[in-house]
């Protein structure tokens, strides 16, 4: 039975049993003569020593009525305060014909001013255990109970008090008709209406029974929260979940499921709770669970529903529920789903929660409009922080709902950038203990298909490592290599190390929306490694190196929107025909990071009648580029046409104009060096025989010979 049932059975009896002292004693007498001989019956009815402070009268009648000012029962020596209840006053009334008869017939009972205290002690005690264990406790019926202004407490070990303030109760118990209760008061700051309604059972007794009550029970309970509303906040695999319940109703039927509902917030996006557990006459059989469960939380654009039962409800463990999850923004919900599948647009999930006793297991199957993931994720929390074991797999994955693109918009300066920003979980990643296999095929995107992915990443102590990550590209091109995020610092280090065989660049640019009218492979050397807290923080400080080899290709005759025509009529005179740059031997780079600067003087791109070597910077922190381009012409005779051009400004928008070479080689080392004597860049190019990449061989040819001099 619960604590407030265990009371107030207590209470009524004890107000009965004080009822038929004042009877027998004090129908034709002056209560007030037998003072001391009424608190030793009241004592006696109630099993705790009572005191009388206030007035006691009687009505004499065939109905008569007791009232009894301030009374006080007393506590156990061990509660923190000495009265166990404070009454202002108790009014009773009972039938004197019944009690003749030798039956207790109560017409109401009404308490005013009730301040009851239930404390749990040291070892297991209380102070509203009453009489011997299994003693059962003997109600007859009342017609009428009312309680007005009571202040309920409870208190366990004397950790922090729950109040109930309870302006007014009613419970009427008329022959024939329902047992009605309504209630109104204030819980923890809420406001609570409570409405019960329970169909009359056979006896006299029946229909107080507990359990008879609750399976014949229609019940509306509304709790309105404070301002500010009920708050719950938890961490799941280290990420914030803050429930803000502001309105809560509790309804049931005879023999229909208890139906909970609420409104409230989820880490700020409003939401909608409907459950449904089993009926009350099942919940009074096993009040600690199993229940069976029926799960709806409404989002603005998020759908989530949970079926099955829960082993211990009141606990919050021990799911076994099938699930399914619809939405337009997953972040609105859920914040272990946003961790494992940051899903951007429409999208499907649906599998089954199984919680044990140390660990849950998430089974996940999830479908976009273009993507399709399954697998299963793992949560053991036998150890702080919990640790995720992912497996995830994809037959289709189309990578921007996943990777959106970037607008590169800087909203300090409000230009655009090449790079766009992003910034590092550094929370998530030092309150993250993972492991995670993934295996994608088909990853696409809308340049094309890019062809199959499959890594290892785990996440520790704040660091995260990408261990042997590769791709395979429907076109045959390859990506391998590792990388590392260590948050433990701060800020974070980073480094990565990758390379590329055939890369189609072509499609990266398209797919990046610079150009579509570019097509050609590169083998790329990646080693960068950096500290900062965002993309940006950590390029301003990056050192390593890049180098680009790549084979033959073209520039589609519209490329100069890449860096529009300006930088083409800035080398080549108009006589310059377009199509004579259009295929692409081969092009080389070879860049060198030091302190988020990035500097080259070994940039080549040659075509069939005229080679373009570069020379510059590009400081990765702003985005400024400085960059000299020297076109060299294969024919002697179409030299005039060409000059040399200096592009300067933003990355994404650069500007070019001509400028001049200082006579000699002077002042110039590696390809431009080469450039500046067309002979000299011949001679590079005569010694290339075979397969040797003719790019890699005049790089190598020019160095050497700019070494030795």
């Amino acid at each position: 039975m619960s604590v407030p049932s265990r009371v107030l059975l207590w209470f009524l009896a004890g107000t009965v049993g004080l009822s038929i002292t004042l009877v027998l004693l004090f129908v034709l007498v002056d209560p007030e003569v037998y003072r001391s001989e009424l608190e030793w019956g009241a004592s006696a009815a109630f099993g705790r020593q009572v005191r009388f402070e206030g007035p006691i009268a009687i009505e004499p009648s065939l109905q008569p009525r007791f009232v009894i000012g301030r009374f006080k029962v007393s506590n156990p020596d061990w509660a923190s305060r000495p009265y166990l209840a404070e009454v202002e006053q108790l009014d009773v009334r009972v039938s004197l014909l019944s009690l003749l008869r030798g039956d207790l017939e109560v017409i109401s009972v009404a308490f005013k001013g009730v301040d009851l205290l239930m404390e749990e002690g040291p070892e297991s005690v209380n102070n509203f255990t009453f009489g011997k264990p299994g003693e059962a406790t003997v109600v007859p019926d009342i017609e009428r109970f009312s309680m007005e202004d009571a202040v309920i407490a409870y208190a366990r070990s004397r950790e922090q008090t729950h109040d109930l303030l309870l302006e007014k109760a009613r419970v009427v118990n008329l022959p024939g008709e329902p047992i009605t209760l309504t209630a109104d008061g204030k819980a923890q700051g809420a406001d609570v209406a409570l409405s019960l309604s329970v169909t009359r059972g056979e006896g006299k007794e029946a229909a107080l029974d507990p359990k008879t009550l609750l399976q014949r029970a229609r019940l509306e309970l509304k709790v309105q929260a404070p301002e500010g509303g009920f708050s719950y906040t938890d961490y799941l695999i280290g990420r914030k979940a803050t429930i803000e319940v502001s309105e809560f109703v509790g309804e049931t039927q005879p023999g229909g499921p208890l139906t909970l509902s609420a409104r409230a917030t989820l880490n700020g996006a409003p939401i909608k709770m409907k459950v449904a557990v089993d009926p009350l006459s099942v919940l009074v059989q096993r009040p600690e669970g199993p229940w069976g469960i029926d799960m709806e939380v409404l989002g603005s654009v998020t759908r989530f529903t949970a079926k099955g039962r829960v082993a211990q409800p009141f606990e919050g463990r021990g799911f076994d529920v099938a699930y399914g999850l619809v939405g337009q923004d997953i972040q609105a919900l859920l914040p272990l789903f946003d961790l494992v599948l940051p899903l951007h647009g429409a999208y499907e999930i649906r599998g089954r929660i199984v919680d044990r006793a140390k660990s849950t297991d998430f089974d996940i199957q999830a479908k976009t409009e273009k993507s399709e993931i399954s697998g299963d994720v793992l949560v053991h929390y036998d150890q702080e922080p919990p640790r995720l074991i992912a497996h995830l797999v994809s037959e289709r994955l189309y990578l921007p709902e996943l990777i959106p693109v970037g607008t590169g918009m800087n909203g300090g300066e409000g230009r655009k950038r090449v790079f766009p920003d992003y910034t590092i979980p550094l929370q998530q990643l030092r309150e993250l203990d993972s492991e995670w296999h993934v295996n994608a095929k088909h990853v696409y995107t809308d340049a094309g298909e890019l062809g199959d992915m499959d890594f290892t990443m785990t996440v520790r102590n704040g660091r995260l490592v990408l261990d042997d990550f590769s791709a395979v590209g429907a076109d045959g091109s390859r990506i391998a290599g590792t990388g590392e995020i260590d948050a433990s610092r701060d800020p974070a280090f980073t480094q990565l190390h990758y390379t590329a065989e055939q890369l189609n660049y072509g499609q990266l640019l398209a797919q990046a929306q610079v150009t579509e009218l570019v097509k050609g492979r590169v083998d790329a050397t990646l080693d960068l490694s950096g500290t900062g807290n965002t993309r940006r923080e950590f390029l301003s400080s990056a050192n390593g190196r890049v180098i680009l080899v790549g084979g033959p290709g073209e520039f589609g005759s519209r490329v100069l929107d890449l860096w529009a025509a300006s930088l083409i009529r800035t080398m080549l005179s108009e006589d310059w025909k377009e199509q004579d740059v259009t295929r692409r031997n081969c092009v080389v780079a070879r860049i060198d990071v030091e302190d988020g600067v990035a500097r080259t003087d070994s940039i080549l791109i040659d075509t069939e009648r005229i080679t373009i070597a570069g020379s510059g910077t590009l400081d990765l922190d702003n985005e400024e580029l400085d960059l000299l381009l020297k076109p060299n012409p294969k024919d002697a005779t179409l030299v005039s046409l060409a000059s040399p051009a200096r592009v300067t400004g933003p990355l994404a928008s650069p500007k070019a104009e001509r400028t001049k070479l200082p006579a000699g080689r002077l002042g110039l080392t590696g390809v431009l060096a080469g450039l500046v004597n067309p002979a000299f860049l011949i001679l590079a190019f005569s010694h290339v025989g075979g397969d040797k990449n003719p790019c890699a061989a005049a790089v190598e040819e020019v160095s050497a010979m700019d070494a030795e001099e």
